[in-house]
């Protein structure tokens, strides 16, 4: 690793640590959409056709408390994460070569579940083998092919993947680069 990467990543780090300081509150919601959401005390939003609001560090959904961690509501898994305690975010460049994401222990990311992700020259093949995926939000529940660029998200087992531009603010040297952000939930 360069000097300059190795700034680049310890600044990321930096940044990362200052805003698990602040009390965010992640909510997730998996059903035939996934929805990622960030609040702090105060915030309300609609979502899925959920009212969400935060109160005393707490989220209400259609006015009931959630638990923190696993919550059933109808056919839809809500999330409940306190950022700081237990989101683990690290950010990679693109992968050049083929990256993959298994229960094998070859896997470049190694999962318990038994999706299977290939991420090769800009392309995502995802297949789910039953296990919940979302690409860009939305469910797959066939085997698929598509193109990864900037924006675009990946939700398998407990990892948010999303390819992102980052600008200039983290590293002086590098006007604008492109990362792969990966969130551990």
């Amino acid at each position: 690793m360069s000097k300059e990467e190795k700034s680049f990543i310890e600044n990321i780090e930096k940044d990362s640590a200052s805003r698990k300081m602040s009390s965010k509150i992640n909510v997730l919601i998996l059903g035939d959409r996934f929805s990622l959401l960030t609040f702090t005390e105060g915030d309300s939003t609609e979502e899925q056709g959920f009212s969400l609001n935060i109160r005393d560090n707490n989220v209400y959904i259609n006015e009931r408390k959630l638990n923190i961690g696993k919550n059933i509501l109808g056919d839809k898994k809500v999330y409940v994460i306190q950022e700081a305690e237990n989101i683990i975010d690290s950010y990679m460049l693109p992968p050049t070569q083929d990256f993959v994401i298994s229960k094998e222990k070859e896997a470049d990311l190694q999962i318990q579940s038994n999706s299977y992700v290939l991420f090769s020259n800009g392309k995502v093949n995802v297949f789910p083998n039953g296990e919940p995926c979302y690409l860009n939000g939305h469910v797959i529940s066939s085997d698929i092919l598509s193109e990864f660029k900037r924006g675009d998200s990946l939700f398998i087992e407990n990892y948010y993947i999303v390819f992102l531009e980052i600008n200039g603010r983290f590293h002086p040297f590098l006007e604008s680069h492109n990362l792969i952000g990966i969130l551990y939930c």
